[in-house]
């Protein structure tokens, strides 16, 4: 019997996350347990020990915003309905924000759930609930939306039109045969 437990497998410096591993020997047949790493949220880029006095935003996205101030990191999230105005670093009103943010998308007929804005490439994603426009919100800095998976993701794991990935038996891309291979009982 050999047991393997919380390996640092699933670890990255973005985040900590939950995982385990099993391998077992019973009586005659092996059996080995699936690893699925989940992330449980992103690290903030911020670095506000060299900052000075001078109010500085480091890290941002549609619904909130982290600024250094005399070497504290100090998060702003905006009231509800309003957006990141990264031109003069405060929360506004939708209609004066640039895009991303400031976009309000058409969500009629749309399911609950977070939708790729092809507009940009997928750096950004919006959320509809009830055929209604919530809110737009940005991808950490080199990743995509990957819609099926409803989560950002590396370009190379997103089939196109956001990526360059091939699919997956789980997501394949759109006109892509899977075939399971699987025992005749």
């Amino acid at each position: 019997f050999l047991n393997i437990r919380n390996r640092n497998i699933c670890d990255t410096q973005e985040s900590k996350i939950s995982k385990s591993t099993e391998m077992r020997h019973t009586g005659g047949s092996i059996v080995f347990v699936l690893v699925v790493c989940v992330f449980t949220g992103v690290a903030s880029q911020c670095e506000c020990d060299n900052v000075g006095s001078d109010p500085t935003i480091c890290e941002w996205s549609c619904t909130y915003y982290i600024y250094c101030d005399n070497g504290t990191q100090i998060r702003e999230d905006c009231e509800v309905g309003d957006v990141v105005n990264i031109d003069n670093g405060e929360c506004d009103i939708i209609d004066n924000v640039p895009p991303p943010c400031g976009v309000r998308r058409n969500c009629t007929g749309k399911a609950d759930g977070y939708y790729a804005n092809l507009d940009d490439a997928c750096l950004s994603y919006h959320y509809c609930i009830g055929g209604e426009f919530q809110t737009n919100n940005l991808c950490p800095d080199g990743l995509i939306f990957d819609e099926p998976r409803q989560l950002c993701n590396w370009p190379n794991n997103v089939c196109p039109e956001c990526g360059t990935g091939t699919g997956d038996p789980l997501y394949p891309c759109e006109g892509e045969i899977t075939t399971v291979v699987g025992n005749d009982v």
